[in-house]
């Protein structure tokens, strides 16, 4: 069946057989199983969607931000994608974040991050990364592209990039691979899980004082680089500035 051949029955038959193995109001051994190994993927999918919107909206160029995105959307390509936009919802999501003030409170963002499903985590990073980006006009549209070294036990797991103008600039980190790195349903990449790896950042003098624009804390960068135990304890990403 395609748009230019419809096959009616086939694509009755399809439909019908997508909703009996997906049916719960009954027992449905296969629902269950399907659930459980779904799980580990779904979570791992968003991790990796939340580390996407970080790297999009610090690194090179102009960041492409589909509208209805701000928070997670499941829909399929062209016309499915053409659904209406829950804006109302969007805004009452944005009211309330923008409510916890320019350093929430570690639990609350905590709280955040452990319910990614419900999409707040993505439009928060969003929203922070785009105030940040209105904020340092100039080094968003000017700076070049510097290579972040991580190293120790956990340095696969982590991506880092920093965008670099005219004395200021922006250091994006990122975890990857999550299901290597232990993370299972409910968890987050944040902690004690880095055992001791850190970012060298040899461009930025040890002492500087840096500001996560994700939790609104600070950094001390001391001569050993940046340890992500502590960068990524609150949030599973960071974007740091000066």
């Amino acid at each position: 069946s395609s748009w230019a051949n419809v096959s009616e029955g086939y694509e009755t038959g399809v439909a019908a057989f997508v909703r009996s193995v997906l049916d719960d109001t009954q027992p449905n051994a296969f629902l269950e199983d399907f659930r459980a190994a779904l799980a580990p993927v779904a979570w791992a999918g968003y991790l990796n969607s939340l580390g996407m919107v970080a790297v999009k909206l610090t690194s090179p160029g102009m960041p492409d931000c589909y509208q209805g995105n701000e928070m997670w959307d499941f829909s399929l390509v062209d016309p499915d994608n053409r659904r209406p936009v829950d804006y109302a919802l969007r805004e009452r999501t944005l009211a309330a974040l923008e409510a916890l003030g320019d350093a929430p409170a570690p639990e609350a963002l905590r709280e955040i991050f452990a319910a990614l499903p419900d999409g707040r985590a993505k439009l928060y990073v969003t929203w922070r990364l785009l105030q940040l980006r209105r904020a340092r006009e100039a080094l968003f549209c000017n700076a070049g592209y510097t290579i972040v070294r991580v190293r120790g036990e956990r340095a696969r797991h982590a991506v880092a990039f920093a965008r670099r103008h005219d004395g200021e600039y922006a250091i994006t980190v990122v975890p990857r691979l999550t299901a290597q790195l232990g993370v299972r349903p409910g968890a987050l990449p944040c902690g004690a899980i880095w055992g001791d790896t850190r970012l060298d950042v040899p461009f930025v003098e040890a002492g500087t004082r840096l500001r996560d624009a994700i939790t609104g804390r600070q950094v001390t960068l001391d001569g050993q680089g940046i340890a992500l135990a502590s960068l990524l304890d609150v949030a599973p990403v960071a974007v740091l500035t000066t």
